[in-house]
């Protein structure tokens, strides 16, 4: 399930709603903002391990698409 769509989080509020909904769908997640990022941007990092399996990854790519299509922020690069 591989996919070029991106998060862009450009409002810092919306980076610790992202996170919580993250979180609550079983997807622990860190957001981050200023001084970790540019100061109109925010971003959400990710932990991933030799020991995770392909359907946890799959789990947590749909997690983050679901989040990026409820919150707005999804964009593509061509």
């Amino acid at each position: 399930m591989a996919s070029s769509n991106m998060l862009y989080f450009p409002y810092i509020p919306l980076h610790s709603s992202i996170a919580r909904n993250s979180i609550y769908k079983g997807l622990a997640v860190v957001a981050a903002g200023y001084p970790a990022t540019t100061l109109p941007t925010c971003r959400i990092r990710l932990c991933m391990s030799a020991s995770h399996s392909r359907a946890t990854l799959d789990r947590a790519i749909a997690i983050l698409s679901e989040m990026g299509d409820a919150h707005h922020i999804k964009y593509a690069q061509y």
